[in-house]
């Protein structure tokens, strides 16, 4: 699996789903929301990276339903049953 790296909207990364490997783009503004909801402060690598288990796995979801090269989290993805008020 390659390293995931920033870009100018987020992070990429690349998951294993099923027999493919797909590419995904988390948004800035949903790394934000995610970091706010459990008051972290940190940089946007460190706050995919804490909290990776929860990305990957709605990564993973969506790429059930998508056919997209690209499948593209933003914050309305993440509702606030996923991590808490």
């Amino acid at each position: 699996m390659k390293t995931p790296y920033m870009t100018e909207t987020g992070i990429f990364f690349h998951l294993f789903c099923g027999d493919a490997e797909r590419g995904f783009l988390i948004s800035t503004a949903a790394l934000r929301l995610l970091g706010r909801r459990l008051g972290f402060v940190m940089d946007y690598m460190n706050l995919y990276l804490a909290h990776e288990a929860l990305i990957h796995a709605l990564a993973r979801d969506m790429a059930e339903r998508q056919a997209d090269p690209v499948i593209y989290l933003e914050a309305e993805h993440f509702p606030v049953t996923a991590v808490g008020a």
